[in-house]
């Protein structure tokens, strides 16, 4: 891996992502609140029920002072975890061996000396194994986080076993995907977001067909929108098939160009308008994805001072794949080449780490 593509996979891992038109859920804001003493939320669901969005309307609600980080497969290794979230593994002195010990003195530093709360984000825990040692690691960090100050932890499972102690004592409360179902009213409130104007009635419908589910929604919204109609759907239909046949809906009016740019860049996790123009040939690179950030087509946009880096929904990239497999395999086989660099990079910081500590137990 090129020392480019290591900066943009930091800046990605470690940038709050943008949000679009967000409904303002008081309610579930003040349950996160509670009880008095919680530092740990844990944000549980399925894809698309508005997880990250949650955690970003109370950082944002609650004027907190934040750091975002992006889980992905790397981290179930804790090097990989701490390396990207700040470096810290070179420059606290903690030992390797003793994770539990190093992640207690790196939460302590990270909270430590503030003048305003800080909430740590964790997005996406679930892309790590159950039984990663990042799990243990985390445990003992949790512990260490002031009661001025918390983390926030997204997830499509619920808390390990691992955290019973912190929830038993208060400190962790939790959020399922029952709790993050979108209701009638606020059906309402997001159809006026998106421009768009929705009875009473019609919302009772929605909410009976997508059951709350916040992806389905928005795309039930927006196929209605070139339809004129409110698309028939079984009611055991499971979620990915509903945001398999809606989005193909939407996705089959596409430009051919647009369809082609899409289902290329469907192998990248997350990318730079550049790498982007690189990999599709795409002149319009950069205004495609600012179009799809803006209308809120599953693609998020992660500002900083470095640059915009877009991110892909996992549901959409997940479509955009089986639909590449059909239709362009070569673009599927090239996504597997950036995975392979990644995993080697991160072997080549385990093997640093080892030969480190090999130098300083020979000193």
């Amino acid at each position: 891996m090129v020392k480019g593509d290591r900066s943009v996979t930091a800046l990605a891992k470690t940038t709050r992502p943008t949000i679009g038109s967000v409904l303002e859920r008081e309610a579930l804001l003040t349950r996160l609140d509670e009880p008095a003493g919680r530092t740990v939320m844990w944000i549980s669901g399925p894809p698309g029920s508005g997880r990250t969005t949650l955690a970003a309307d109370y950082e944002r609600a609650r004027r907190l002072q934040s750091v975002w980080y992006q889980i992905d497969a790397d981290d179930a290794d804790p090097a990989t975890f701490f390396h990207y979230l700040s470096h810290a593994v070179r420059k606290l002195g903690a030992a390797r061996d003793d994770v539990a010990s190093f992640s207690r003195k790196f939460f302590r530093q990270l909270f430590a000396g503030g003048t305003e709360s800080l909430a740590l984000v964790l997005d996406n825990m679930h892309a790590v194994p159950p039984d990663s040692a990042l799990h243990a690691a985390l445990e003992a960090g949790f512990s260490q986080v002031p009661k001025s100050c918390c983390v926030i932890v997204t997830s499509r499972s619920e808390p390990p076993a691992s955290l019973a102690r912190l929830r038993a004592a208060g400190q962790l409360t939790c959020m399922t995907g029952q709790d993050l179902r979108i209701g009638p009213d606020e059906i309402v409130v997001i159809a006026r977001l998106r421009g768009q104007i929705v009875s009473p009635q019609a919302a009772a419908k929605l909410y009976e067909r997508t059951q709350g589910w916040a992806a389905g929604l928005v795309l039930m919204l927006e196929h209605s929108k070139f339809s004129g109609r409110m698309a028939e759907l079984p009611s055991d239909t499971t979620p990915q098939v509903i945001f398999d046949y809606l989005a193909g809906e939407i996705f089959d009016r596409f430009e051919a160009h647009t369809r082609e740019f899409l289902l290329r860049i469907a192998c990248l996790p997350r990318m730079t308008a550049a790498v982007a123009a690189t990999l599709t040939r795409e002149p319009k690179a950069e205004r495609l994805l600012i179009n799809l950030a803006l209308n809120d087509y599953f693609v998020r946009e992660v500002s900083s001072d470095a640059g915009r880096v877009y991110q892909l929904h996992p549901l959409l990239r997940e479509f955009l794949k089986n639909r590449a497999a059909q239709a362009l395999p070569e673009a599927v086989a090239a996504g597997s080449r950036p995975d392979r660099r990644r995993r080697r990079a991160a072997r080549r910081r385990r093997q640093l780490g080892r030969d480190r500590e090999n130098r300083t137990g020979r000193g």
